[in-house]
């Protein structure tokens, strides 16, 4: 004979509550809603303290509140003059500045410092915003021990 084994366990989860914990959770629950009820009920019972009447404010107050606000001088912002643009300076002869430049650099290849910085001073007479020629005349000066 062979002998069937059968399981009749019940598969509860650890965090499965039986009968008898939810009826006592539903009662302490109940408990705590009552008692926090008479709480609010006792608090609105009890007698609220009389509060002071307001102290009147003095009548210098009062006028300073009540007083409109002072008119604000309107301050004209100053006129500016715009600034005048500087008058252009004279037409500079390009291609005299370029054989300025010319001579500058052959001077200053063949080691011929002091007339190299002749001709760059000549060039910087003509144009005295010229970067080139300021770079090219402190090169030369520097090479010539200036």
């Amino acid at each position: 004979m062979t002998a069937l084994a059968t399981n009749y366990r019940t598969y509860d989860l650890p965090w499965t509550q039986g009968d008898l914990e939810e009826r006592r959770f539903r009662r302490l629950m109940f408990v705590g809603v009552l008692l926090w009820l008479l709480l609010i009920v006792a608090a609105r019972l009890l007698p609220t303290p009389d509060r002071p009447k307001a102290m009147p404010l003095p009548e210098e107050v009062v006028k300073l509140v009540l007083q409109p606000p002072p008119e604000q001088k309107k301050v004209e912002p100053k006129k500016v003059e715009a600034a005048k643009a500087p008058e252009p300076a004279a037409p500079v002869d390009q291609d005299k500045l370029k054989g300025l430049i010319k001579t500058g650099r052959d001077a200053y290849n063949n080691g011929d410092y002091p007339t190299a910085i002749k001709a760059y001073n000549s060039a910087l007479q003509m144009d005295k915003n010229n970067a080139l020629v300021q770079k090219l005349l402190e090169q030369a000066k520097g090479k010539a021990g200036q």
